[in-house]
């Protein structure tokens, strides 16, 4: 299991999801919108049609990921939440909401979440209804979740989990990073419910005083480790880990997960080694990750890197034609089944 799966930045078509197999520099598999839309009849394209403009607009791919057993890919293209087959590269789903979005996620019962990420109470978790291939408006928002950044399907437990913060981030004021479990409900017309019981805050977050001085630590990523009841919480400056059987947050977890691990060369010499990551992820083994980290002080990097536990350095690197977000191993994460 050697696949994983990112996506390049650019203008309209030039987008592009990519599926790389690992130790080789080309993708065995890409996709663009116009790929999408080669594929439709014409009733497809005008019923489309305001989701093949949305996901052309903007230049960013935020979201992207293994869904439905392998049979789909969950992404955020542009302005645009869309589900992919694959491999066969039709669009499937779609929803323009032109809302700034960062992680989305498939759920049972022909339903999508996505999590919202902007300053507000308001901001939150989405949930769409996929039974139909266009849907303009989400079947259930769930509020109170500002900086939504991630999100994790559990199916041992039928929940959700998304990590954002208490308040926006770019403060004076305390911010404490959040990880909220909302119940899933297959049965009830809005699936997910959400209980401050299931509302896990971190300890308060620091601030992000070499990089950007305005703004303190918030969630990035939310990493499942396999075959354990756990999630790794990458923030923007460290990573911790959630005991989903304790409930309790680990935040000094250098030894058992990172031993030697620094995110980029800066970030090593301003002593905060595992700051910066957009996304990571675990392998099968949970000794092997693939992440991306933002070049120093900016958002986005054109290396895909790799880390192999214990190692005293980062391994090998893919250098990618644009700038991506994040990148993320491409096969089923044994634990943690994806909703069919």
């Amino acid at each position: 299991m050697n696949m994983f799966i990112t996506g390049v930045r650019g203008d309209g078509d030039a987008k592009q999801i990519r599926v790389h197999e690992r130790g080789k520099p080309d993708p065995v598999w890409t996709w663009s919108p116009r790929d999408a839309e080669k594929l439709m009849t014409e009733a497809e394209r005008t019923e489309f049609a305001a989701v093949l403009q949305s996901m052309r607009k903007g230049s960013s791919i935020t979201e992207f990921k293994w869904a439905a057993g392998g049979t789909k890919i969950a992404a955020i293209v542009g302005w645009a939440a869309v589900l992919i087959g694959y491999p066969s590269k039709k669009l499937l789903f779609g929803n323009a909401n032109e809302t700034s979005m960062h992680s989305l996620e498939v759920l049972p019962g022909n339903k999508l979440a996505l999590v919202t990420s902007g300053a507000s109470q308001s901001d939150g978790v989405w949930v769409f209804d996929t039974s139909r291939k266009v849907a303009d408006q989400p079947i259930q928002k769930l509020p109170g979740l500002p900086s939504g950044h991630a999100l994790v399907w559990d199916q041992a437990e039928s929940m959700l989990w998304a990590a954002g913060t208490d308040i926006w981030p770019e403060t004076t004021k305390p911010v404490r990073g959040r990880l909220v479990g909302y119940k899933y409900d297959g049965k009830s017309a809005k699936p997910l419910s959400y209980s401050a019981d299931r509302d896990y805050t971190m300890r308060e977050a620091g601030q992000l005083k070499d990089e950007y001085p305005a703004w303190k630590e918030g969630p990035h990523d939310l990493a499942p480790v396999p075959d354990q009841r756990k999630i790794l919480i990458a923030t923007d400056l460290s990573i911790y880990e959630f005991d989903l059987s304790t409930k309790k947050f680990k935040y000094d977890i250098a030894d058992t997960y990172f031993n030697g691990f620094i995110s980029s060369p800066e970030r090593g010499e301003k002593k905060i080694p595992r700051s910066g990551l957009k996304s990571l992820s675990l392998s099968s083994s949970g000794g092997d990750y693939v992440y991306l980290a933002n070049d120093w002080k900016g958002d986005f990097s054109k290396q895909v890197r790799f880390f192999r536990r214990g190692e005293k350095k980062p391994g090998e690197t893919v250098q990618l034609p644009s700038y991506a977000y994040k990148a993320r191993w491409f096969y089923e994460m044994p634990g943690w089944p994806t909703a069919r």
